[in-house]
């Protein structure tokens, strides 16, 4: 009977116990030895795959992930509008077309007013008859004549 190195290590003497215990357990239930043998490899072979050492991270790990993944990402359509040229872009298109509507509503409004004066002007003009409101039947007949044959001005 040789000496391990493990017979020493106190740790590895109770996971061998614990190991034991298992393969009697498991013999008890019915399992047939050789499905205990294959567990016993896998236990035997997870513990020699154990790490020795804790794993530690170092503190810029997890930014260099985030920054590596953000890279490989497909570009969005909505990535051109936070771009600082579309914005200038876009800024300068809207002032544009602001300065533009205001030159049109101002020349509309000054358009607007000339109009509704000549409007009033050609409503004042409007002449009357001296004998208007003596006969009413009369003056019916004259504003259905009236009324009937306007033409507005072009």
């Amino acid at each position: 009977m040789s000496i391990r190195q493990d017979d020493f290590d106190p740790l590895a003497n109770a996971a061998m116990a614990a190991q034991a215990e298992l393969v009697r357990e498991a013999m008890e239930r019915g399992m047939s030895r050789r499905h205990v043998q294959q567990m016993c490899e896998h236990a035997e072979l997870l513990h020699e795959l154990r790490c020795p050492e804790r794993v530690t991270l170092d503190a810029g790990f997890t930014a260099r992930v985030m920054a590596r993944i953000e890279a490989d990402k497909p570009a969005s359509i909505w990535d051109l509008f936070v771009s600082p040229l579309l914005a200038k872009q876009l800024t300068f298109a809207s002032l544009v077309l602001m300065a533009m509507l205001a030159g049109f509503l101002f020349a509309r409004s000054s358009e607007q007013a000339m109009l509704s004066q000549h409007t009033e002007q050609t409503l004042i003009r409007v002449e009357h008859p001296e004998n208007l409101g003596l006969d009413p039947q009369r003056d019916r007949q004259n504003m259905l004549a009236t009324l009937a044959s306007y033409r507005g001005e072009e």
